[in-house]
């Protein structure tokens, strides 16, 4: 190079060097205010223009950003307190905020709407002031508010507001509710990779985590609470998770304003700020600048022109600095730093050049970073241009003398410098190299969406240097693409749009050579992971799942070729699953650049059970596979003849709307009752989904998951017939009765008896004896054991709906432990479950008045005692059915009462992760079907039958000539045929079929 060159470019230098940076939409490191509100009309329910102002962290204001409040971008927000948090996304890059997708102003209030109505949407506001609407949802928050919103800095997006709990909202998997637990939140942040949140409503208050960024479904887990009457907003928490700051909008006088907590093993409240000398309120948006000494800025709680604030926390003592106030009739919501752009990376870095004197020699530099990126070159330290947009120099040699010289390139941007250094070789002779020459051309490819591919290029020649492009388009290095200016291409994750025409140009100082055309083929979308089919029990629910990677997937499941409505998510579900369920599912996976149909998964499905009056019922919980766990199991009906043969079984929906659990620990839950007219059975228990708690049922509330009583008629159809919200809660429902028509009464630990409904308002029946065990119907009134204060049986005259008398049937003694019960119609004989260690079965009579334990049975192993039983009163020696109380494998046993000697015979047992809960009597069939018979004439005066009724039921066919005397021809077990060979010799012959 020109020694004068040199020095003439190196005059330049310190203009170089006096480059002011790039000036994006928001400086970095100043303050983002969330304003709602244009000065001239008060803030209102039916919603507000948003703005984002900025502000230095001293105060001065330098830039305000409109959100869209019109068109299919819109985002507005109402005037509710609760509403207009922002953070930041966790890789800095953007600001995200939640609102109202709809034009302003609404028609009504925005938090009242319904999300179909007015959807509730999210966007982003990246460093240059550019607004990005993501999504929305017609589902969530539904007439409430949507709060809040997070990100990943990716396509994962999470949001909070007064109901739905934690949903996610991102693009890169389909929309799921995260947790359902804390239903009513207020601020989501993401710290140190976790999701973390606020809830102001759902006790304990405070800050939670869910562990991970999860897109399906999380567990929540408490950091530390700030107290019943706290009403905290936003949080901050250090990068070591050492320090907490949190927001509190009550009065300062009441606790409110910036509160601090400190982890020292264990979260506590260090101490409290207030917002300002002579301000009475609270705070509500909140961040850190997190430090040796922590900067804190926070928005304050009036009502109207509230202020920006700052405290340096030097400690409990340290001032409050206003930076600004709102105007009239505008608000200050959430405050977070401005978004970050990504500082220069080298994606390509400079490559040796060697030229023959007089020749020119370009340098080209691949770089990534956020907003404009400016180069600066130079040699020896020395600048040889001024700070410019232009990646590639090139320098021409005439005159130069030989030898080998360094290049550099600087690339800067307003967050940081990247350099890239390279050596220049000038050569004395002129005469130009040979032109490449390709030896192994790149090669076609099919893969699927979502694949890695290389294509790559083997070539001869000196100082080489590579260009591929896709469709004539020159590429470049970024997130998804590598490689582009050398000989081996790297595509990440390809999808339709990739697919293509590939080709490299190699190119040296001789000349350049074209490889031949590549093709991609990507196959969009593809399945990695087909659904399965599988035998279900009646009651259960379907569930099947298909993974498919692809670019704008939409799914439609079909059930033997016939579209199911509704069903377009990649996972399908079906609560309750009967015999029409039963077939061939397949998904078609539609994309933007085709379409895949599914492997088909072929369901098995049985008919609903038939359950017959003499046989057993016995409710078990577990299948045998699970363990069995507090937050719940899936409960089945087993049936069995009363001398122990299985017969068969169904299984309770375990998710829907008609889901029900019982604990799978408590030994007190899980009774079974049948109905005072013998056609339903009742069973008590939890209305949730199994698998979405991580804790115990009875410690929920009873608004968080609804008390239930479900019943199964004889034909196996049920139904969740009757919940409560306010019943029961955080304790145990233990039984269900119900006299066959529309009451029904719940026992539990907690509220005595009550009345679910549903001929008359729900409410206490009694509540003067808790702790109650199983109730029932017995002829005609209501009895109820308990284990509380005089343990023994209880009645309440007739079937009460409101508070009645409670009195007392007979004590079973202060070291008993009644459980289940039966009494004869004649009201004189009774058996009681008794699970202590030194009960059984009780067997007590009544005489002159006077209720008398006779003597108590064995089940058949010391120590064990019974939990629920059966009786069947109808022989001279009552039959008895219990369920034994081991807490593992416990056993169906029958006794003969002949006396108190009479032995237990076991007629089942549970396998592990397993337990039996109750027995009963099955169900009656009312009204019992109409048999339907019919009959086809045959050869020679003979007739073919037919008789279709209830299966397994015995019926008898009759015949009649005057419809007056009927014979029996044919006895059987439904359904059946036969044919009549003895038809008699008169005008007619009539013929009938009814149930034996």
């Amino acid at each position: 190079m020109k020694t004068k060159q040199i020095v003439v470019l190196a005059l330049c230098l310190s203009a170089a060097v006096a480059h002011a940076q790039i000036t994006p939409g928001f400086e970095p490191g100043n303050l983002i205010v969330l304003r709602v509100g244009n000065a001239n009309t008060p803030p209102a329910s039916s919603g507000d223009p948003v703005y984002l102002d900025e502000y230095t962290t001293n105060g001065t204001f330098t830039n305000s950003v409109s959100i869209p409040d019109s068109g299919p971008t819109a985002l507005i927000i109402g005037s509710a307190t609760s509403e207009g948090a922002i953070s930041r996304s966790a890789n800095s890059n953007f600001i995200v905020m939640v609102g109202y997708n709809t034009d302003y102003p609404y028609t009504g209030s925005l938090a009242n709407a319904s999300s179909s109505a007015a959807p509730r949407g999210i966007a982003t506001i990246d460093f240059n002031g550019n607004y990005t609407f993501i999504t929305n949802t017609k589902t969530a928050f539904s007439g409430n508010n949507i709060r809040s919103g997070a990100s990943d800095g990716s396509n994962n997006f999470w949001a909070v507001g007064a109901t739905s709990g934690v949903v996610y909202m991102g693009t890169a998997s389909p929309p799921a509710t995260i947790e359902s637990t804390l239903a009513n939140c207020e601020v989501i942040n993401i710290f140190n990779g976790s999701l973390y949140l606020s809830s102001q409503k759902s006790s304990p208050l405070g800050v939670y985590t869910i562990p991970g960024l999860p897109t399906t479904s999380g567990v929540t887990n408490l950091i530390f609470s700030t107290g019943s009457s706290s009403s905290i907003y936003g949080f901050a928490v250090s990068p070591d998770n050492t320090v907490a700051y949190v927001a509190d909008d009550r009065a300062v006088s009441s606790g409110g304003g910036i509160l601090k907590y400190t982890n020292n093993g264990s979260w506590g409240l260090a101490y409290t700020f207030g917002t300002g000398t002579g301000s009475t309120v609270g705070a509500r948006g909140v961040t850190v600048s997190f430090g040796a000494t922590p900067v804190i800025y926070a928005t304050t709680a009036e009502t109207a022109s509230n202020r920006l604030i700052t405290i340096t926390d030097t400690g409990s003592g340290a001032a409050v600095t206003v930076l600004a106030t709102a105007a009239t009739n505008e608000i200050f919501r959430g405050v977070q730093f401005t978004p970050q752009g990504s500082a220069p990376a080298i994606a390509s870095a400079l490559q040796p050049e060697t030229v023959p004197q007089g020749q020119s020699a370009t340098f080209t530099i691949g770089a990534t970073g956020s907003g404009t990126l400016y180069y600066l070159w130079e040699s020896n330290s020395t600048a040889l241009t001024d700070w410019e947009t232009n990646s590639s120099f090139t320098f021409v040699t005439t005159n130069d003398a030989t030898g080998s010289f360094p290049v550099e390139v600087l690339i800067s941007n307003s967050w940081g410098t990247a350099t890239s250094s390279a050596t220049l070789t000038i050569t004395a002779s002129n005469t130009l190299p040979p032109v490449p020459v390709i030896v192994q051309e790149p090669e076609s490819l099919t893969v699927n969406a979502g694949s890695t591919v290389e294509f790559s290029v083997t070539a001869t020649g000196t100082d080489l240097s590579y260009q591929w492009d896709f469709d004539g388009t020159n590429l470049t290095d970024g997130p998804l693409i590598t490689g582009s200016t050398t000989s081996t291409l790297t595509l990440s994750n390809v999808f339709g749009a990739d697919d293509g025409s590939y080709m490299v140009t190699i190119t040296n100082v001789g000349g350049s050579t074209n490889s031949m055309v590549a093709t991609l083929t990507v196959v969009d979308p593809w399945i990695n992971s087909q659904p399965v089919g599988r035998t279900y029990l009646a009651g259960q629910t379907i569930d099947l799942s298909v993974g498919a990677i692809g670019t704008g997937l939409a799914y439609q499941w079909a059930l033997n070729g016939a579209n199911l409505a509704g069903a377009t998510n990649s996972v399908f579900l079906s609560s309750n699953a009967v015999a029409a369920n039963s077939g061939s599912y397949t998904v078609v996976v539609t994309g933007t650049y085709g379409a895949v149909t599914s492997a088909a998964a072929v369901i098995v499905a049985p008919p609903q059970t038939t359950f017959f009056p003499t046989n057993l019922v016995m409710l078990r919980q577990g299948d045998g596979v699970e363990v069995l766990t507090n937050s719940g199991n899936t409960l089945f009906l087993d049936q069995y003849s009363s001398s122990g043969a299985y017969v068969s079984t169904m299984a309770l929906p375990d998710s829907g709307a008609s889901a029900l659990l019982i604990s799978g620990v408590a030994t007190s839950e899980g009774y079974m009752t049948l109905s005072g007219d013998g056609r339903l059975l009742a069973i008590g228990g939890y209305n949730t989904n199994i698998g979405v708690l991580t804790h115990s049922l009875s410690s929920t509330t009873s608004l968080q998951v609804p008390r239930a009583i479900g019943t199964i008629d004889g034909a196996g159809n049920y139904i969740l017939a009757a919940t409560t919200t306010n019943a029961y809660s955080a304790d145990n429902l233990r039984a269900g009765a119900t006299d066959g028509s529309n009451n029904f009464w719940g026992a539990g630990s907690g509220d005595g008896t009550w009345y679910f409904g549903n001929t008359a308002g729900p409410g206490p029946v009694q509540d003067s004896v808790d702790n109650c065990r199983v109730i029932n119907v017995v002829n005609g009134n209501l009895v109820f054991s308990t284990q509380s204060g005089t343990n023994g049986l209880y009645y309440l005259s007739g079937l009460p709906v409101t508070a009645a008398v409670t009195n007392l049937l007979f004590a079973t003694g202060n070291s008993s432990s009644p459980e289940d019960f039966a009494i004869n119609a004649a009201t004189n004989l009774a058996y009681v479950a008794d699970d202590s260690s030194t009960g059984g079965v009780q067997r007590w009579e009544l005489a002159a008045g006077v209720w008398t334990n006779i003597y108590t049975l064995g089940t058949g192993a010391a120590g064990i005692g019974a939990r629920s039983l059966t009786v069947d009163f109808g022989g001279a020696n009552p039959v008895i059915y219990a369920v034994t109380a081991e807490t593992t494998t416990n056993r169906l046993i029958a006794i003969t009462d002949t006396g108190a000697e009479a032995g237990a015979v076991t007629l089942a047992a549970c396998a592990n992760n397993e337990l039996f809960r109750a027995v009963k009597f099955a169900p009656e069939l009312s009204p019992f079907p109409r048999p339907e018979l019919s009959a086809t004439a045959l050869s020679g005066g003979q007739f073919s039958f037919n008789l279709t009724g209830v299966p397994g039921f015995e019926y008898v066919i009759e015949s009649s000539t005057n419809l007056r005397n009927w014979v029996s021809v044919e006895t059987n077990i439904a359904p059946f045929a036969f044919t009549l060979t003895n038809a008699v010799a008169a005008p007619n012959e009539f013929f009938r079929a009814a149930r034996n």
